[in-house]
């Protein structure tokens, strides 16, 4: 009887014991769903054996979580860390694998001083980029009207060259008939044919100054940084001005001598003046005092050097524009193209 018992204690023990707690927990898995389904019954009689052994939530066969009536609903998990997700990583980083933008309040000073960084260096090169720009620009506009410059000193120059030719033909008159006494027998006839013009035509002076406007009017003589081909320049067109009204008034004194001589002149004389030879023209035109006057006194009215059409106040302007030509280069460009 004994041997009996201690031979079927041990059968009886485990697999009374697996019975009895699968029974238990089968018992307080359907408790637990149908407290979760309907109304509770007996308060917390009906609760499962884990619920109450551990405070536990049990899982039911479809996979729901019963509610945990032993803690309160704000309380946190133990062992679980403030702000954390329950998931595994970053996590300030979503599962879906997005960053998200740290908030400006949580940044660091390495963070402000990288932002400010860039910011700087943003205007930096704007400023910067901006200055050039403008700069190229003023140099260009600076080359275009200097170019323009050097094409209306050059036209210029051609003018006073034909103008200066004119005027020493005159001056060489003025000094033959100095030379001769104005004694119109003793100068040969060829010669007195040659300065026939002297007294008969007027040669006019106009320089050009558009390009001198445009070079002032557009602000590029503030961006010319050469101060002495400025002035350079400002000065061969003030000289070229002041030519022009000696010029004017050169011509208006002759002028008025062949006026006064056209006013006291017979009608005889005037109906065949021009049909007189040249040595009776000159013998008649001598003969009126303003017409000696100007022979007379306005051969050393302009200052000439023959190596050189201009000299005194006179600026030159191959010296000016071979200046021009030098600092832009622009001969050297119009060879290469």
């Amino acid at each position: 009887m004994a041997n009996g018992k201690t031979a079927g204690d041990p059968a009886e023990k485990p697999g009374g014991a697996s019975a009895e707690k699968a029974a238990e927990s089968g018992a307080g898995k359907s408790s637990g769903r149908r407290n979760r389904r309907g109304k509770p019954q007996g308060g917390q009689q009906n609760r499962s054996q884990g619920e109450r052994e551990g405070g536990q939530p049990d899982r039911s066969q479809g996979g729901r979580r019963n509610v945990q009536p032993d803690k309160p609903q704000g309380e946190r998990p133990a062992g679980r860390r403030p702000g954390s997700s329950g998931r595994s990583g970053n996590p300030a980083r979503p599962s879906g694998g997005k960053a998200v933008r740290i908030p400006a309040f949580n940044w660091t000073w390495r963070d402000y001083t990288l932002q400010l960084s860039v910011v700087i260096i943003g205007i930096v090169v704007t400023f910067v980029g901006s200055d050039l720009i403008s700069r190229w620009s003023r140099q260009r506009q600076v080359r275009t009207v200097m170019r323009m410059v050097v094409a209306e000193l050059d036209a210029n120059r051609g003018l006073l060259d034909h103008c200066c030719d004119r005027l020493i033909l005159d001056r060489q008159g003025m000094l033959m008939f100095d030379r001769y006494g104005k004694d119109v027998d003793r100068i040969p006839a060829d010669s007195l044919e040659c300065y026939m013009s002297m007294l008969g035509s007027t040669q006019d002076f106009r320089p050009r100054s558009d390009a001198l406007e445009v070079l002032k009017t557009s602000g590029a003589i503030q961006s010319v940084r050469d101060d002495g081909l400025l002035m350079q320049v400002l000065a061969c067109y003030r000289a070229l001005e002041e030519f022009g009204r000696e010029v004017d008034n050169y011509n208006r004194r002759k002028q008025e001598a062949m006026d006064h001589f056209l006013a006291n002149a017979s009608p005889e004389l005037l109906n065949r003046y021009s049909s007189l030879g040249f040595r009776e023209a000159w013998r008649a035109m001598l003969a009126d005092p303003l017409c000696v006057s100007f022979v007379g006194m306005m051969a050393n009215y302009f200052e000439y050097d023959y190596d050189d059409y201009l000299t005194g106040d006179i600026a030159d302007c191959r010296k000016t524009i071979a200046s021009i030509n030098e600092k832009y280069r622009f001969e050297r460009q119009d060879t290469q193209k």
